[in-house]
């Protein structure tokens, strides 16, 4: 008997290996119901239960458990091979994953000094909104906004992202009312950083604004604040360059920047072992830790 597609075991594994259809759908980067529905394709193509299901948690059946243990073998093997295969096709080059904002706002300044570090080395920075796992597809390392659940992954926290509102010195100063700039976060994301989130967590409207601006990413948020466009409400770590020339300023009295639950995180598969993408993993984790 064959299932329909190997995705229909990729689901069930990270499903088995988390125990929790919620965050293997995160790490998926599919929604819950996904998730669900494939798994239920699978226990009617098999004739058995695969998880026994509660209000808030699911458990493996023994089927389940002994499924789980060959398909993550099974897994790992295709994985192996694969990867294997991409590395002997290029030059050995650490590919590393992350968001469009950590690379333009906090990666790109420092650069040349990953690349003293590794100058024998191509460094090549993928940037995605989508969670790749590393050890898949070609990449080595990611460093990642969440709240650190990286089942099956060595995981190193880099620092905790704190938000305020900013804007160009001109808007502050002249206390013109401007556009909110927002983040149209991706769905993946669990309670963003948004300007009705600060609102909420402040007791009161953030400021006299006219109209919205909605933007992809923060890095284009911080963009349309240097530019005069609005008030954005980014992290304090994703401008200190522009508040230390002075193209940016905090928008809100002392005492309004906001912990979120969010931080970065460096991720890498567990067993990477020495060599470039654990010198790489190393210089990051030291750089921003």
């Amino acid at each position: 008997m064959r299932l329909r597609s190997l995705d229909h075991i990729r689901y069930f594994e990270t499903a088995a290996r988390t125990l929790s259809f919620r965050d293997a759908a995160q790490i998926l980067n599919v929604t819950p119901a996904a998730v669900s529905q494939r798994i239920r394709q699978m226990e009617l193509e098999l004739g058995v239960a695969l998880f026994e299901r509660h209000v808030r948690r699911v458990e493996l059946t023994e089927e389940g458990r002994f499924l789980a243990l060959e398909a993550g073998r099974a897994l790992e093997i295709c994985d192996r091979a694969i990867g294997s295969i991409v590395r002997d096709q290029r030059i050995r080059a650490v590919n590393l994953t992350t968001t469009p904002t950590f690379a333009e706002q906090i990666l790109l300044p420092v650069l040349a000094g990953l690349h003293e570090r590794v100058a024998d080395r191509s460094v090549r920075v993928m940037v995605s909104t989508d969670l790749v796992d590393p050890g898949r597809d070609g990449v080595d390392l990611a460093v990642r906004q969440g709240e650190g659940r990286y089942p099956g992954y060595r995981v190193r926290k880099l620092f905790p992202c704190v938000y305020a509102p900013v804007c160009a010195p001109a808007l502050a100063k002249d206390s013109r009312i401007a556009p909110l700039v927002h983040v149209d976060w991706p769905g993946n994301i669990h309670e963003p950083p948004t300007w009705s989130w600060w609102e909420k967590a402040r007791g009161k409207p953030p400021f006299l604004t006219r109209g919205e601006l909605h933007v992809p990413t923060e890095a284009m948020a911080i963009r349309s604040a240097v530019a005069g466009h609005g008030y954005a409400l980014v992290a304090l770590q994703h401008v200190t360059a522009e508040i230390a020339a002075g193209s940016l300023v905090l928008a809100a009295e002392a005492g309004a920047e906001l912990e979120t639950r969010f931080s970065y995180f460096l991720v890498e598969a567990k067993g990477s072992g020495r060599g470039p993408v654990s010198e790489v993993a190393d210089w990051i984790f030291k750089k921003f830790s």
